[in-house]
């Protein structure tokens, strides 16, 4: 998958979630993870098509979007609409759980 690919992918991208995974999968297997947060941005006009692939890859391959998670934080401050806000609270939620969590986590050591 190239930039590219990735834009079109994006594009054409319904709410399924085979194809939401599909994209996230190749996202995180193709190291195209900050350009999947550049387009997660509303200037883009592909954020919450965005959105919902980052979520899967954070579900999918939680250790490789932790270099990214103060990235992944601003996005929710932008102004994205709700159906991309949905997946951007998801992923804060994961995060809170793990960091208050009493069984020691790498996202604890991460954010601590």
């Amino acid at each position: 998958m190239t930039f590219q690919n990735l834009k079109q992918g994006l594009q054409n991208l319904k709410a399924y979630k085979q194809d939401r995974v599909r994209i996230g999968e190749a996202v995180v297997q193709h190291q195209l993870l900050s350009n999947l947060i550049a387009f997660c941005c509303p200037e883009s006009g592909l954020s919450h098509q965005a959105c919902w692939s980052l979520e899967q890859s954070f579900l999918l391959q939680e250790e490789v979007c932790c270099p990214f998670l103060k990235e992944i934080y601003e996005l929710c401050t932008r102004n994205i609409n709700s159906s991309g806000k949905r997946p951007l609270y998801k992923i804060s939620g994961i995060l809170t759980k793990k960091y208050y969590s009493s069984i020691d986590n790498p996202i604890k050591r991460i954010l601590h």
